[in-house]
């Protein structure tokens, strides 16, 4: 198990960035030449997938730990919390991450 908050998929199953760890094992385990990797900061998972993401930007989708997936777009949107500290993303003006809302806000968006 790792302690990273966002894990990319790359090349896999599925292409995006999930939630949990357990998932996106799922997603490269036994896939012939998966690329995948974890990171704390959401911005450095983006700065990731844009450099080895095998499907363009747009279809990219966030995963939660039921494998419910949204586009990046939606979530972005469901990050926004004055609350939590803000990241520099350089295609984006700024994006403000705080794991634990964003997890709430997309298991609403779910279902």
């Amino acid at each position: 198990m790792s302690d990273k908050n966002f894990y990319c998929v790359a090349k896999g199953r599925v292409v995006g960035i999930c939630l949990t760890y357990a998932f996106s094992q799922k997603q490269v385990d036994g896939f012939a030449q998966a690329l995948h990797e974890g990171f704390m900061e959401f911005d450095d998972a983006v700065s990731y997938m844009r450099i080895n993401a095998t499907t363009p930007e747009s279809e990219w989708l966030v995963y939660d730990r039921r494998g419910n997936g949204i586009s990046l777009e939606q979530y972005l949107d469901t990050t926004h919390d004055s609350s939590a500290e803000s990241t520099r993303d350089s295609h984006l003006t700024e994006v403000v991450i705080n794991p634990d809302f964003c997890r709430q806000q997309f298991e609403q968006l779910a279902y």
